[in-house]
């Protein structure tokens, strides 16, 4: 496992350094999720705070999924598990052990009312501070998960931060309600990725770069047209459930190129993952609130320029 680190610390933030809650050091950890290893998952969660905690990371944000791992398989429905279920307690209770403020974001299958939902869940030493679940899937999805339907905005210090979940970034209609709702940061977890071989580098940095040359459009326009900043991450590794490592032939594995990227309010990627190497890595940014309202302060106005009375054809299906 490699470790790449942030930018100096906070005494180059200027006068916000000194105003606690207006500066946050947040991180990101592209921990490749074992489908359906919960064990094997909180095991690696736990290490990876460990490291965050050191780096003085204040909210760190783990892939889609991270706890159950992604799997479009029937076993996720037994696998699944409660927001208050086992595998979250343990990690309240880890926090509680670490004597840490830490808050970190994590991926569950959450099992609620007969449905499963890809649900990211913010949690501290405290217990759960909130949740957010998926809300769009693409079509070849849609028959293992259920919907959410709505988009919360969480009080972090001074930061508002809502969740957007990999294939919810295609929609810019998600960032929009969440900057009308006052959001300052966006938690945007993901999993996916194309196929490689670690061998063969031409495969590794293809991965890499198509990943980052789709999503990096989605994610630099949702930031500067929304003044928000937004965090990133995907799982790096190649991962296999326990059906493929039996050599059984009904298995699933997946690939994901372990990108990273940090995305400044003005759209800039001030951060990112390498573009040549596949890995587990911490990452992070001091990011401020300062950025976000020089940007709201400029010469133009995303919100109250709007025309809304011309947007009905949004709301209408093809």
């Amino acid at each position: 496992m490699d470790e790449s680190l942030g930018s100096d610390p906070k005494k180059s933030s200027g006068f916000l350094a000194n105003m606690p809650g207006e500066i946050i050091r947040v991180g990101a950890c592209s921990m490749a999720a074992i489908p359906g290893n919960t064990d094997e998952n909180l095991q690696k969660i736990k290490q990876w705070t460990k490291k965050a905690i050191e780096e003085k990371i204040e909210l760190l944000l783990f892939p889609e999924l991270s706890l159950s791992g992604y799997w479009l398989s029937t076993e996720l429905y037994f696998e699944a598990q409660a927001r208050d279920g086992p595998a979250v307690k343990e990690l309240i209770a880890f926090l509680n052990e670490l004597d840490s403020d830490i808050v970190i974001s994590v991926g569950l299958a959450e099992k609620y009312g007969g449905c499963i939902y890809n649900c990211q869940v913010l949690l501290d030493r405290h217990g759960e501070r909130y949740y957010y679940r998926k809300s769009h899937w693409p079509h070849a999805e849609m028959g293992t998960w259920s919907c959410g339907d709505r988009y919360p905005v969480h009080r972090f210090q001074d930061f508002n931060i809502g969740t957007c979940i990999c294939y919810d970034n295609n929609f810019p209609e998600i960032h929009r309600i969440y900057a009308l709702e006052g959001a300052d940061l966006l938690l945007c977890p993901y999993a996916y990725g194309g196929k490689y071989d670690v061998a063969d580098p031409a495969t590794v940095k293809k991965a890499i770069f198509d990943w980052k040359d789709k999503e990096r459009v989605f994610l630099r326009c949702a930031a500067s047209s929304n003044y928000v900043w937004i965090v990133s991450c995907v799982g790096g590794g190649h991962v296999k459930d326990y059906h493929v490592e039996a050599g059984q032939k009904n298995g699933q594995e997946y690939y994901f190129p372990g990108v990273i990227f940090f995305v400044s309010p003005d759209g800039k990627i001030v951060k990112e993952s390498p573009d040549d190497e596949i890995t587990e890595r911490l990452m992070w940014q001091d990011v401020s609130l300062l950025a976000n309202l020089e940007q709201r302060r400029g010469n133009y106005n995303h919100f109250k320029d709007r025309r809304t009375a011309t947007y009905g054809r949004l709301c209408e299906l093809p």
